[in-house]
């Protein structure tokens, strides 16, 4: 069993380090910060993958090219920050499909908020490619249109 998520780490404020990884900024300062991510391996306690990445990068975009890291014969548990079409798709037809498990926020898409009002304990849904999702899946490899749906 796996778990990926991520977090931010506050680094030094240092040229090199600020051209590479970015600020994050507010109306208060601009930190010199990185985007952390980490696969770990909940049953043997290891991390599997953990790297830091400029702060502009983000959570979905990264797990999205590290897909081929995630073993076949596991199941990953993602955050309610992952949810989307791309990355169910890259795990669903990876060369070695993988398994997974996405909380996603009540207000994800139109299919969860009404399954939510249901009140049912379960439903099958087919999810739709977003534009996004096929322009980024096309820069991928794959071909695939507004009809391509996921259950």
């Amino acid at each position: 069993m796996l778990a990926e998520d991520g977090s931010t780490a506050n680094l030094v404020n240092r040229k090199d380090v600020l051209d590479f990884y970015g600020t994050w900024d507010n109306q208060h300062a601009s930190t010199p910060k990185a985007r952390i991510t980490q696969i770990y391996d909940v049953l043997n306690d290891i991390t599997i993958f953990s790297n830091l990445y400029p702060i502009k990068t983000g959570e979905k975009a990264i797990i999205n090219n590290r897909v081929d890291v995630l073993y076949s014969d596991s199941i990953t548990l993602f955050d309610r920050g992952y949810p989307s079409y791309e990355l169910m798709y890259l795990m669903i037809h990876s060369e070695r499909p993988k398994h997974f498990v996405i909380r996603c926020k009540t207000d994800f898409n139109k299919e969860v908020k009404q399954f939510k009002k249901s009140r049912k304990k379960s439903k099958t849904i087919e999810l739709k490619a977003t534009s996004i999702a096929i322009e980024n899946l096309r820069k991928k490899g794959f071909i695939i249109t507004k009809e391509t749906a996921l259950k």
